[in-house]
Parts: structure tokens; C-alpha cells; sequence
């Protein structure tokens, strides 16, 4: 019995119902489209290994298919379940293991399971058409090819290949059950569920994507018993196929992290899933997004922004919707309900133009129970195949249309091919893959893996900085290289954390300790508490991978104590950097490429008695700075847990922190990802999860305000976690009320900051005059507000400002209210730079600063461990004894003004105090600095706020300082104080190569205010003049040898850099230096 069924005919499409060994040439012209589809994939980066799926599949496949084999992987991020990691023991990872085995340079191991997967596709479309009778065998052979060259299939097929597989095999999971071969049901059945098995388990949803449309033809055909006992067999024997992989994905669903609250949300995967891009084959988000290294996905960036290839893609996609509207067109019923039902999966939480009703709900449940159905695009198979099956039946009689009206017969055919040739024109030109490829790991990380194995002990290796991907100078592997290198356990920080809430939130914690370089033997320890042996820092990461300054993790790993014990690969720096040119402002200096520090003491494993181990109220991201008071902790919450199993047990005492905050967290980042402290009422972004959650957590420390303020908020700011002009810890809303003038609330959005507003909240009415005096941004670095908007309970007023003046006077409406709102009125055509507010003056209200109530225990509290969480960055970081110095560096604290805490304790107790200070760069640090009785300089501008980088710099005698004017200062200049009276015959000007500035070349000098003489510098930067005598001496600069400098990140960007000065020597009676 079969339960296929065909179609009524007519005389006139008998031909086109005729079975493929009917055309005894179409087997070889199948094998000539299968070459040229090889032909295609080997041509893109030919001789190189691209990023695709897993580093393991070309490196060592044999030993991850060995992992694969176990749940659970003690080697890879402090301990993880392996993230579907059995899916690939079938086919791709056996595919990968017997040909690299072989010998095969893993480049064409790439190349050829490329080459596989579209093949599969083209001859299963090819077959499927001619089964169901879609049209004469050239319109089966084009439509065959429009699906293995599909937008979709392209743009993917060389980033994430095992992604598009399960659409290549979704033909041949249908073919058997539409098949006119003589077949039992039985023989359909087992032939579609090994089809299904085929497809494998990687991803368990773009597997259950190649059910819906098989499932759809037992929906669509007639019921009868033979019918419904066909389907529930079928059922039956896919469920049996996919076991070798369900089994494992529901054991680990039930122990597994929350993953999926993690990764990106359903606005962001339905953002662009619109009917029609769901019919070109664009619907995948990633087609659209581009970041500092440039689109994600190059081919599919070409499919969204290149007009040929949009209007290529939407012919075909029309061409097939037509045949729907044709009544003969052979299973036009089941055609029309899959391709409808495609369109549903799809497009139905799209919020866009198109949108449907149901769209809000279904992103509710996408990011809530459906949260693994969340990447609607893998359901876009479901509307591809019935569309170029459609496809066929339109091309055949559009043939027999043109061939009746004496159209040559070969015409339709050859311009169909043409329009699937233009649709596949980013495979033809090369450019489907990532940047990044490479002929084969870098040797150095070969070394670095055997050294590391060759080494006594089970230390974990912690590589580091932290990074979205591993994107090295020499090639971009995206998984780190040591996983499929090293046998020894390794931890690393992406974008990608799977070894749990805890192990996250520890890791994120010593990211942010050496992103800001901040050492101290707490960090040392730290990290042999958790079994880090060795840290190895990456110094080959590409400039655009990641934001941590290079030599931040080398001061701080230094300033904990720790040894280098170990250099690897050839000095790298930055492409370009010359006498007249930097990247980066000197701060990326040749160093090796990979550099190892030892961690003595490196506990792997250790037992700890109970009675030892303190409660700690906070989060894992405490224990670090608690190294030093009890051998391990236990969260106070599970504690809980532990009392009903053990009521008698008795720990070490009990922790009190403040490091669990109410904040919001960027999944997507894998370093600086945290918004700014919350109060209770604060709107965190529009998902189900902001913040890495585990049991026993407990509730977060609060913001909260004293009156007369009970708020501070804002449209949006720059550090929200969910920003699009996101830049980090440092430019909450409550920064314009700090008092503070060097810190600023700025807006988070892209665009023009028009409407964008800052409000302020008070616990009773004020009354708050006629007039507001407010303090913005400098208009040169920020957007030029040329009226601001205020309104208050009383009225709205509106004050045109002239915005390249920081201090300003706002009209305000008279009478008394319960809150002040700034709102930006109007700003210049074109402008895209955020606004920023650096000080609301309200006298009597203002500065303020928010509380943060901290979260206590109950009962008796034996320690107290408060702490500034996010410490910024200063603008000069150690590399050794020297400093490198740049306004680019910086990053600002997110509490300069102090710790404000609330705590509340059960018992009252006597505590002793001991802290860690730290100073906050400004006037007062620089008098502090001063030596009473020295030279003293002063400068009319600066570029760098950081000790090594104040104006007394240039006469410390340290080449290794210096000052560096601002770079809006046309005529930038420095008075140097003497002590006493000299006798002065010219000056020398010495400039370090690692100055960040343009070297001088004239100058104009005036003495104890005298008339200005201009000077130009000799070759060793030398001037002169008569003797005189003076105390102080004004240098302004005029021409100078420009350095221009430029960033990776922002292409195309050159500018020139401000002039500096290293050493300033006064040249008379004992040349003036200090």
C-alpha cells in the first residue's frame, strides 16, 4: 500500500508527470550541477580555514567526538554541560573525523562537507519535484538549483554549516512519502525516519523544522485508516530515529544553565521576519547586523542591502506564489497550507509594518515556555521548499506560454538560469565567508598547548582578556584554539557562557578586576582558590575583538604578584604604526603573542569543613575579595536548603556584601556588560531574564534615594545595558546631580538625541525659581543642543542655547512641583552623537547621591565586605615601570563621589575597619603631588586626566611622562613657575616615542609676562636667546610635526593628535629640571 497520491492529469502534462529515469541524461546533468556546486564552495577563501560551527571539526574532531560521548565536561569553562555537543556524532562529525584522519588539509575537509550539504539539497529538490510532479525536468533542475542556492543556504552555508543542513536534508525526508516507486508504507516510512536521523541533533529545533511539511502531507491527504496508521507509524519511527540524541537533549535540559535566558531575545530574533523577507530567504537577524570587524555575515549583508540580489530573490519568490493561483497546479492544496504554514512559524511574533495581532503575545512566548523555538528563522525551510516547488510548476508553464506565442523553446530556460545566477552572485564572487581565515593554527599556540600540558600539576588555564569570539591577527577561530589543543581544563570569557550562572558571574568579576588593571594579591589568591594554575593572556587578539586595553591585563596580573614564566610567537603590534603615525595612540606596543603567568598554590579540588564555611548574603562575584576570611562560602538563600537536610549543622560564621546589585546585564558582551545599579521601580530591559541567575541568590542591593529626591531617571542613558550607543559603567542618569562636573548623563541612543530626557523626582513639591543653571557636554564630543525643553508640574518653557556653551540659564515655569524633566528640543540637521547633561544645579536639593541598601542576614553578622564594584580605567596604564598613557584608555568609575551604603543589622556588634583606598584623579591629587618649593606648570588644556599625564609631568625628569594638550586647544600652552628667579639662556623640548601627541616644531616664548618671541626648534628641539633673567616662562605652540592617529574600529577615521611635550629643560645657571 502506498500513501502517496498523484495528481489528476490532463493529455496535455503527461510529460511532466514522467519519472526521472524517464531522461536517461539527467543522472550526469545532476553530477555536472553537483561539480559546479563543489566548483562554487571551493572557491570561496581557497587554501584557508574559515570560522564555521566548531574549531574542533578541523582540529582534532576525533578527540571532540570522544567529549561528545559524556554530558558532561570537566574540561572546558570551570566545568560544563556540553551545549548539544552529540548532535555532531552524526553525520558531520564522522564526516569531519574519517577525511582529516585521512590526511586531507582541513581546509578541503571544509570545502567538501560544504559542497556536501548543498548537493544533498539540489539532488533532493530535483527528486522531490519529479515525485510530485511539479513541472518538465529543466524547471525541476532550476528550481532544485534556486533552493541549494537559496539567500538562506548561501549566506550560511560557510559560517554555521550544520545550521543549513537540516534544510539541505528536508527534501529527503519527505521524498519518501510522495515517492510513485513501489513501496510498501513500511519501506516509506523507515526510508524517511533514517532521512530524519541523517539530519542530526546540533540543533534540535532546525531538526524538528524538517517534520512540519511531511507532517503536513498526512494533514493534507485524504483521512482514511490506511492514512491515519501511515502518519502515527511515521511519528513512531522519526521519534525512534531521533533518540540517539533526545534522550541526551532532555537529560540535559534538566540540568542544564537557563541558556536560552541568556542569548538573544524574541524582539531581536522577529525583528526582521517579515512576509516578505521570509519569502526572499532573509529572515536570519544575523544577515543584518555588523559590528567593528564588519557584517556578520557577508554574504547574507550583500542578500539585505544590495538591490540586484533583493530584486533577484523576490522574482523567484514571485514566480512561485504565482502557481498558487493557477487551479491545476499539482498539489496546490498541500503546497499552499505549508507555505502558509512556513509564513506563521516565521513571521509571527514579527512586531514590524506587517505585523499581525498575535504579535506581542507570541514574543511573550517565545521569550517565555517557547523560548527554544525563539529563532523563528530555522522554520524558514518550511516556506523555501514548497516555494521552489511552486517555483518548477510556474517556469513549465511560463515555457509552454512563451513556446505557444513562438518564443524560442530555450528561451525561458536560459533566463531562469540567469536569475538564479544573479541570486547566487556572492558565492560566485568569493565573499561568502567571515574575515578571518587561516592556513592552520598559529604554531605558537601549538607550543602554548604543549608547554602548558607538559607542566606538574592539574591547574585550569584562565586565557584572557575576554572576548566575544577568538579572533586572533593571524586568523579567527571563534572557539578558543587551546580547546581543541590542550588536555589540560581551560576557563575563557565569551559570548557564549556554558558553564553556568555561578562560574559566569565569577568569571565576569576577574574580567573586570584586569580590564580595569586593577592587581592586589586578593587577585592572586583568588584565582588559586578556584584552581586557575596558569593565566595566559592573548596579546594576538585582533584590535576590533575586544575593548580591554592591552597592557591592562599585564598590570594587573603584575600588580597581584603573579610570574610570567613564558612567552610564545612572534612580537605583535599594530599594522601602520610609524614616527608620523599610531594606532591607538601608542598603546598597543609589540609584545609576544601569547604570554603565561604562573599562579602558585592552584587548589584543583579541596574539602572544607562546614563549621569553616561562612554564609555570604551576595553573589559568586564577592568571593574573590573575601579570599582572606574563610576557606569557602556558601550563599545564604541555600543554605536554607542545607538546614532541612542537616538541622543540626553549624557553619563559620556569616558574610554581609553588597556585590549581588539589582542591574541589567548585556548577554551579547564579554566584558563591560553591566548597566548601572537599580532602584526598585527601575524598568529593566523587555526580557524574561536580565541578569545571570542561580539558586540561592536571594534579592539584589537596591538604589535608593533620600528625600527631598526620590528619583533620578532618564530616557535612556549610555550605560543601560540594552543601549544601542552603549559605552559602559559610568553615565547613569544621576551623574548631572552628583556635583561632580567631570562625570554626565548621556543618552544611549543612535540617532538624533531629540526628545531623549532626563527627570528628577522629589518626595514633596519645590519650588524650584524662574531660572535652571545647567552644565552640558562639550558640543565638539558630544551632540550640539541648540534648545532644551523643561517641564515641571507647573508648565512647559522652551530656551534657545548656544551650544558651544557648557554653562547655561534654562527658563523655568513658576509654581511649585514634584519633578523636573530636561528634555532636548531640537538639535542640528544630522546630528548622531548622544546629548550630555554633566550638571543640574538646584540649590539646596543638589549634589545628591543614591544610597545603595544592602541586602542583610539574619541574625549576628560576623563580617561586613563593602566595595566599589565597577572601578573604571585610568587613562595611564603600567606596562612595567613606564606608563602608557591615553585619553582612549579611560573609563570612568561608576562611583567617584564615595561609597553610599544602607545597612541594617539583627545584632549590634563591634567591628574593626580595614579597607582599600584609592585615589580619584583630580585637583586635589595634583596638590597632593606637588613638592612645596619646586617648579610648578600649569597648561591651558590637557588631554589626559591621570597622574602620569598632569602638566608637572614635563619637568619630572622621567621621559616616560609627559603632557599632551586637548585636542580643541588651537593655541595650547604651558607655564612653568620657578621657585626663584634664574637666569635663562633657551629651552629643550624632548618628545617619547609613545607620547600620544604631534611633536612641536615652533614656538612662541614669553618671559614674566613680556612680549612673546617666536622661535623654531633646532633638530634636537632646542631654542635660545639672550640671558635673562625670569621666574616664569609661557610656552605656546604653534606648527608642529603632526602624528595622525587612526582606530581599527572606526575605519577610514585618521585625525591628527594633539601636540605634547615629554621633558621641558629651562637651559641657564644648572639647566631647571626636577
Amino acid at each position: 500500500m502506498s500513501v502517496a497520491t498523484e495528481p489528476r492529469t490532463t493529455p496535455g502534462e503527461a510529460t511532466d508527470q514522467a519519472g526521472p529515469t524517464a531522461y536517461s541524461p539527467w543522472g550526469a546533468r545532476l553530477l555536472l550541477g553537483c561539480l559546479l556546486l563543489t566548483a562554487l564552495m571551493f572557491r570561496q577563501d581557497q587554501g584557508l580555514v574559515v570560522p564555521d560551527t566548531k574549531l574542533d571539526l578541523t582540529a582534532d574532531p576525533v578527540g571532540f567526538l570522544g567529549r561528545a560521548l559524556h554530558l558532561w565536561d570537566p574540561q572546558g569553562f570551570l566545568g560544563q554541560l556540553q551545549n548539544q555537543a552529540y548532535g555532531y556524532l552524526l553525520p558531520v562529525g564522522p564526516f569531519h573525523a574519517v577525511l582529516v584522519e585521512l590526511g586531507l588539509p582541513g581546509w578541503v575537509v571544509q570545502r567538501l562537507w560544504w559542497s556536501v550539504v548543498l548537493c544533498v539539497a539540489f539532488v533532493g529538490t530535483w527528486r522531490l519535484a519529479r515525485a510530485l510532479g511539479m513541472g518538465a525536468p529543466w524547471a525541476a533542475y532550476v528550481a532544485a538549483f534556486a533552493y541549494a542556492l537559496t539567500p538562506r543556504m548561501l549566506s550560511e552555508v560557510t559560517i554555521t554549516s550544520v545550521e543549513v543542513w537540516p534544510m539541505a536534508m528536508a527534501p529527503w525526508v519527505l521524498l519518501p512519502l510522495v515517492s510513485r516507486a513501489p513501496l510498501t508504507w513500511w519501506g516509506r516510512i523507515w526510508r524517511s525516519a533514517l532521512a530524519v536521523a541523517l539530519v542530526g541533533g546540533v540543533n534540535a529545533v532546525a531538526t524538528g523544522a524538517v517534520l512540519v511539511l511531511p507532517t503536513l502531507w498526512f494533514l493534507t491527504r485524504r483521512v482514511t485508516r490506511e492514512t491515519v496508521l501511515a502518519g502515527a507509524g511515521w511519528l513512531a519511527a522519526v521519534v525512534v530515529a531521533i533518540g540517539w540524541w533526545l534522550v541526551p537533549l532532555l537529560v540535559m535540559g534538566r540540568h542544564s544553565p537557563p541558556f536560552l535566558d541568556w542569548i538573544e531575545s524574541a524582539a531581536v530574533t522577529t525583528l526582521v521576519a517579515a512576509p516578505s523577507e521570509a519569502l526572499r530567504g532573509t529572515t536570519h537577524w544575523l544577515m543584518y547586523l555588523v559590528t567593528a570587524s564588519g557584517a556578520t555575515w557577508p554574504g547574507g549583508r550583500q542578500y539585505v542591502e544590495a538591490g540586484l540580489l533583493v530584486a533577484g530573490s523576490t522574482l523567484v519568490a514571485l514566480a512561485g506564489l504565482a502557481a498558487l493561483t493557477r487551479r491545476r497546479t499539482p498539489h496546490r492544496l498541500f503546497l499552499a497550507v505549508g507555505l502558509g504554514a512556513g509564513l506563521v512559524l516565521v513571521g509571527a511574533g514579527h512586531t514590524g509594518p506587517l505585523a499581525g495581532v498575535l504579535a506581542e503575545p507570541v514574543q511573550a512566548l517565545l521569550d517565555g515556555p517557547l523560548a527554544a523555538l525563539r529563532n523563528t528563522h530555522k522554520f524558514e525551510l518550511v516556506v523555501r521548499l514548497p516555494l521552489v516547488l511552486l517555483l518548477a510548476s510556474a517556469l513549465t508553464q511560463l515555457g509552454r506560454w512563451g513556446h505557444g506565442r513562438g518564443v524560442h523553446r530555450h528561451l525561458v530556460p536560459f533566463v531562469s538560469a540567469c536569475l538564479v545566477v544573479v541570486v547566487a552572485a556572492p558565492a560566485l564572487a568569493a565573499t561568502l565567508p567571515r574575515a578571518g581565515g587561516y592556513q592552520e593554527i598559529a604554531p605558537h599556540w601549538v607550543e602554548v598547548a604543549d608547554w602548558l600540558d607538559a607542566q606538574p600539576g592539574d591547574g585550569t588555564v584562565l586565557v584572557v582578556p575576554a572576548a566575544p569570539f577568538a579572533e586572533h591577527t593571524w586568523g579567527a577561530t571563534r572557539d578558543e584554539p587551546l580547546q581543541a589543543l590542550m588536555e589540560r581544563p581551560f576557563a575563557v570569557r565569551d559570548a557564549v557562557p556554558l558553564g553556568g550562572a555561578g562560574s559566569t558571574r565569577w568569571l565576569d568579576e576577574i574580567q573586570r578586576r584586569i580590564g580595569s588593571g586593577d592587581g592586589g594579591e586578593d587577585l592572586a589568591q583568588a584565582l588559586a582558590r578556584a584552581g586557575i594554575g596558569w593565566v595566559v593572556v592573548r596579546n594576538d587578539l585582533s584590535l576590533t575583538s575586544h575593548d580591554t586595553p592591552q597592557v591592562a591585563p599585564h598590570q594587573a596580573l603584575a600588580g597581584s604578584g603573579l610570574e610570567r614564566v613564558a612567552d610564545f610567537g612572534p612580537p605583535v603590534g599594530p599594522v601602520g604604526e610609524s614616527d608620523s603615525h599610531t594606532v591607538r595612540q601608542r598603546t598597543v606596543v609589540p609584545t609576544p603573542s601569547v604570554q603565561v603567568y604562573a599562579v602558585p598554590g592552584a587548589a584543583v579540588a579541596r574539602l572544607a569543613p562546614l563549621s569553616a564555611t561562612m554564609l555570604l548574603t551576595g553573589g559568586p562575584e564577592d568571593v574573590p575579595g573575601l579570599v582572606g576570611f574563610a576557606p569557602a562560602y556558601l550563599l545564604a538563600d541555600a543554605a536554607d536548603r542545607l538546614a532541612a537536610v542537616l538541622p543540626d549543622a553549624e557553619t563559620g560564621g556569616t558574610v554581609v556584601s553588597d556585590g549581588y546589585r539589582r542591574r541589567a546585564v548585556n548577554f551579547g558582551a564579554a566584558a563591560d556588560n553591566l548597566s548601572g545599579m537599580m532602584t526598585a521601580d527601575t524598568e529593566p530591559p523587555g526580557r524574561a531574564v536580565n541578569d545571570y541567575l542561580l539558586p540561592g541568590l536571594g534579592n539584589p542591593a537596591l538604589l535608593t534615594w533620600a528625600a527631598p529626591v526620590a528619583g533620578v531617571t532618564a530616557s535612556t542613558s549610555a550605560s543601560d545595558a540594552d543601549a544601542a550607543a552603549r559605552r559602559g559603567a559610568g553615565y547613569d542618569p544621576w551623574r548631572a546631580v552628583d556635583g561632580d562636573d567631570a562625570t554626565t548623563w548621556l543618552t544611549g541612543t543612535f540617532g538624533t538625541p531629540e526628545d531623549q530626557w532626563w527627570q528628577i523626582d522629589f518626595t514633596q513639591p519645590q519650588e524650584l525659581g524662574r531660572t535652571l543653571s545647567i552644565r552640558t557636554g562639550v558640543a565638539a564630543f558630544f551632540a550640539p543642543v541648540l534648545s532644551w525643553r523643561v517641564v515641571t508640574d507647573a508648565g512647559t518653557a522652551t530656551t534657545v542655547v548656544d551650544p558651544d556653551v557648557v554653562d547655561q540659564e534654562l527658563q523655568v515655569p513658576e509654581g511649585p512641583t514634584r519633578s523636573l524633566r530636561l528634555e532636548v528640543a531640537s538639535v542640528p540637521e544630522g546630528t548622531l552623537a548622544g546629548a550630555a547633561l554633566a550638571e543640574v544645579s538646584l540649590p539646596g536639593l543638589t549634589p545628591a547621591a543614591p544610597d545603595l541598601t544592602v541586602r542583610t542576614a539574619e541574625g549576628p553578622v560576623d563580617v561586613v565586605s563593602l566595595r566599589a564594584q565597577q572601578l573604571g580605567r585610568s587613562a595611564c596604564l603600567m606596562l612595567g615601570q613606564r606608563p602608557l598613557c591615553a585619553g582612549l584608555q579611560a573609563a570612568p568609575m561608576e562611583e567617584p563621589t564615595g561609597l553610599h551604603r544602607t545597612l541594617s543589622l539583627d545584632t549590634g556588634g563591634s567591628y574593626a575597619v580595614r579597607g582599600q583606598v584609592m585615589p580619584v584623579y583630580g585637583e586635589a591629587l595634583e596638590e597632593l603631588l606637588r613638592v612645596p618649593g619646586q617648579v610648578t606648570v600649569s597648561a591651558s588644556s590637557r588631554d589626559v586626566f591621570a597622574a602620569y599625564g598632569r602638566p608637572d609631568t614635563v619637568v619630572d625628569g622621567d621621559e616616560g611622562t609627559g603632557w599632551v594638550a586637548g585636542p580643541l586647544d588651537r593655541e595650547p600652552t604651558l607655564t612653568v613657575e620657578l621657585p626663584q628667579e634664574r637666569a635663562l639662556t633657551g629651552l629643550r623640548i624632548t618628545s617619547d616615542y609613545f607620547l600620544p601627541a604631534s611633536r612641536p616644531s615652533e614656538i612662541s616664548v614669553s618671559l614674566d609676562g613680556a612680549e612673546p618671541v617666536d622661535l623654531v626648534l633646532d633638530g634636537s628641539g632646542q631654542v635660545a636667546w639672550p640671558e635673562t633673567p625670569a621666574r616664569e616662562v609661557e610656552i605656546t605652540f604653534g606648527a608642529s610635526f603632526t602624528v595622525t592617529t587612526s582606530d581599527p574600529s572606526l575605519p577610514g577615521v585618521v585625525r591628527g593628535l594633539p601636540v605634547g611635550v615629554s621633558e621641558l629643560t629651562l637651559l641657564g645657571a644648572g639647566n631647571v629640571a626636577v
